[in-house]
């Protein structure tokens, strides 16, 4: 299973090391990339022979392919608010976090 590093390049440290599930690949891009995979930018990925909880890839800051976002503390279940400052879903300035948005999505 892939996960991407969204906040740092893989390293030691980056990642859990876990006995029962051995790392296949660890893979560093040159420069912060865009991944369609998730939809935003990451410094590279580590590949696992099996699936990490999600507990374990949180403690890290790793994004599964098709896991999507999960949401912060800031929004609620519906997304209708923006995101935290560190989300890569959050596109506008600093000064417009937690801005209403209609229901139906965001707004340009």
């Amino acid at each position: 299973m892939r996960y991407y590093s969204t906040q740092r390049p893989v390293g030691p440290g980056t990642f859990p090391k876990l006995p029962e599930n051995k790392v296949l690949e660890v893979h560093n891009f040159d420069a912060k990339t865009f991944c369609e995979e998730i939809g935003r930018e990451a410094w590279g990925y580590i590949d696992f022979e099996s699936p990490l909880t999600q507990e374990q890839a949180d403690n890290y800051e790793l994004i599964a392919p098709d896991v999507g976002c999960t949401g912060c503390v800031n929004e609620t279940a519906s997304r209708d608010m923006d995101c935290c400052w560190n989300c890569s879903r959050n596109r506008r300035s600093k000064k417009d976090l937690y801005r209403r948005r209609p229901a139906g999505g965001m707004q340009s």
